[in-house]
């Protein structure tokens, strides 16, 4: 061997005790741009389970809040048959038991309605509780996957720069 080559031998191993002891300036760099992408990256996420939390609670509260006008409307109907029935059926009235038959066939369709929207809420509520899990495990399975893409990435674009500053340095020393 020659006298060149031994001295190329030796700066190829000292570059190699440099990238084992982390002295690149590339890293720096490389690791700075990847440390804010993966910040940005997890404000986006921060961001998405905020919103699929408030989506959740505005979608509870409406279903609450229509589980309460219902029953607001309930009543005041029930109170309207009941003063309806007072008025044509008087305490005195030999008609008085048939008072009864006829409140519950003035609600039957009203309590028919109450009882079908009652049925799609729980149907909208278990659909959106499925969703919610599909789209969970959905964006849970994507985000695995980014994670393995930007770690890969990462460490390509560090070996790149690595290579590039090996190279550099092979050259600035010849």
């Amino acid at each position: 061997m020659s006298q060149k080559e031994i001295k190329d031998i030796k700066e190829i191993k000292e570059i190699k005790e440099k990238k084992d002891q982390g002295q690149y300036v590339s890293d720096a760099l490389v690791d700075a741009l990847w440390n804010s992408y993966e910040a940005l990256v997890s404000h986006t996420r921060q961001q998405a389970k905020s919103a699929e939390n408030e989506w959740q609670q505005a979608l509870g509260k409406a279903l609450t809040w229509g589980k309460e006008q219902r029953q607001q409307v309930k009543t005041f109907s029930q109170e309207v048959v009941k003063k309806s029935s007072e008025v044509f059926f008087p305490d005195n009235s030999p008609l008085k038991p048939l008072a009864k038959q006829v409140e519950a066939i003035a609600l039957t369709p009203l309590q028919f309605s109450f009882d079908l929207a009652e049925k799609i809420e729980r149907v909208w509520e278990g659909d959106q509780k499925d969703f919610d899990k599909i789209q969970g495990e959905r964006f849970t399975t994507w985000w695995n996957w980014h994670d393995s893409f930007v770690a890969a990435a990462r460490s390509q674009q560090r070996t790149f720069f690595r290579m590039m500053e090996d190279s550099a340095r092979l050259v600035a020393r010849a």
